[in-house]
């Protein structure tokens, strides 16, 4: 698949070019040389979100002989950067004195991720301005009830404390920013809405695009347009994801797969736009899960013995996650049924989020093992059957809303529109194997609205509101993600 970036337009190029040239002339500063070079600005550049104006790029009138001297200076820049492509290319990436904020979790990743970053023989060449951040995004003050399971109240003064002696071995200032409301208002409180409609929603996916490389990338770095106008410093956030960006001829910025794809998280990127990814440095891209512990102990960095997170997103563990949710839904006002699919009551329930589709039903007294096939918010009753090749949890094909293409300037429309549709690489979960799907625009005639189809085999356990993400036939380019509004089962 193939998306079409549009044939530019040389003759106003070439008028922008001769109108840098006599400014350029005109501005020189006393003794001219490289000094007296000026930089135009043009609006050919890569699109914001969708609907959004887009950002401005520059363009260098430079003499022939800097043109010479910059050519060199790529050249060696890309030898330098041998064995580390994350650092960037030609197209794209760091350049000298760039500044570069570490977004820390307290984690292993993102302590490697500050560790590679000051690496003398890694990025000596580039004279980083580096400092690190860690966001506060839960408060126990927004645990509405005392509760055993929440005692923790996600250890966020330890992750702090551990981020703090990383930063302080790597010799690096570190910040605290709280985000907590942003949080609340942005993915938790929509997160909440949706489990109690019945829905299941991905919080991971929505934090990364409204806090991590939203709220926190703004608050950190600010608009990129005022670097470009000012000539500012450039400015980058570091994570410690497993993604990988590709910087493209033309200034555009691809999501791509890391090399370790059972770690791979280009799905919880998968919502992340443009604009914000050509911001984004992913130091782990080439890494497994096992060559960054052995780095770990190698930079002999605090946290190399830290167990992996399994939490929701940025708020941590919350023990029983469906009594933690249960603090913020409305109760029912009487409990919910449990029924089979003839409509028989084997059981009730405390809260339809207390369920997932594809999950096994805890219900006593039966025969055989029953698994949660649909939940109906109408009536409050959980659907389930026996069985976990059941035909009611085989989905043949969804419709996805509000799809967020991470090109929203160039949806393939013709592929989308074609009478076979596009080939792509489809996920409904994080760790679930790509499936190959046929993708077609769905009844309206937004690029939003699509409907997919698996190609192979129906997919099991597939619910509304989950995150549908996808990528490109050959599986290593994410194209954007969605919602999942509706499935269609075989039964």
């Amino acid at each position: 698949m193939s998306l079409h970036l549009g044939a530019g337009k040389p003759q106003r190029t070439a008028t922008l070019l001769l109108q840098a040239f006599r400014r350029n002339r005109q501005r020189s500063l006393p003794g001219g040389g490289e000094a007296s070079r000026q930089t135009l600005v043009s609006s050919h550049a890569h699109g914001l979100r969708s609907g959004a104006a887009r950002p401005v790029r520059e363009i260098s009138i430079p003499s022939l002989a800097i043109q010479r001297r910059e050519l060199n200076h790529h050249a060696a820049r890309t030898d330098q950067n041998a064995g580390h492509a994350w650092l960037g290319n030609e197209h794209g990436g760091l350049r000298k004195g760039d500044k570069v904020v570490v977004a820390m979790s307290g984690g292993v990743d993102s302590s490697v991720t500050l560790a590679l970053l000051t690496d003398p023989a890694i990025t000596s060449h580039l004279s980083l301005d580096i400092s690190a951040v860690f966001m506060r995004n839960w408060s126990p003050l927004q645990n509405e009830v005392d509760h055993h399971s929440f005692e923790t109240d996600c250890e966020w003064e330890k992750d702090w404390e551990d981020v703090r002696r990383v930063c302080k071995m790597r010799d690096v200032d570190a910040e605290l920013i709280d985000l907590s409301n942003e949080y609340w208002l942005q993915v938790f409180e929509p997160s909440i809405n949706a489990w109690q409609s019945g829905q299941t929603p991905n919080p991971d996916v929505s934090c990364n695009r409204e806090i991590k490389f939203g709220a926190l990338m703004d608050r950190v770095l600010g608009p990129a347009r005022m670097e470009l106008e000012s000539g500012m410093q450039r400015k980058f956030l570091a994570t410690g994801h497993y993604a990988r960006v590709g910087w493209m001829e033309g200034g555009r910025t691809k999501l791509m797969r890391s090399a370790d794809w059972t770690k791979d998280q280009t799905y919880y990127l998968s919502s992340v736009p443009e604009a914000q990814l050509s911001r984004a440095l992913f130091p782990l891209a080439d890494l497994k899960k096992t060559q960054v512990r052995e780095l770990a102990k190698k930079y002999d960095l605090p946290t190399a013995s830290r167990q992996e997170s399994m939490g929701v997103c940025f708020i941590g563990e919350r023990g029983r996650f469906g009594d933690f949710v249960s603090q913020y839904t409305v109760p029912p006002a009487e409990k919910g049924n449990i029924v089979t699919i003839d409509g028989v009551i084997v059981g009730q329930h405390d809260g339809l989020w207390h369920y997932t589709i594809g999950q096994k039903a805890k219900l006593g007294g039966m025969d055989q093992k029953y698994f949660v096939a649909r939940k109906d918010p109408r009536n409050n009753e959980v659907v389930v059957v026996p069985g976990s090749d059941h035909p009611a949890l085989q989905c043949a094909s969804i419709a996805a809303s509000s799809f967020t293409w991470i090109w929203p300037d160039h949806p393939p429309v013709e592929s989308l529109d074609s009478e076979e549709g596009m080939s792509a690489m489809c996920q409904v979960r994080h760790r679930m194997k790509a499936v190959p799907v046929t993708v077609k625009r769905g009844a309206g005639s937004s690029t939003s609205d699509l409907r997919i189809e698996f190609k192979a085999r129906p997919e099991i356990g597939v619910s509304p509101g989950q995150v549908v993400g996808l990528w490109s036939a050959e599986g290593d380019w994410c194209l954007g993600s969605g919602l999942i509004a509706e499935t269609t089962c075989m039964m």
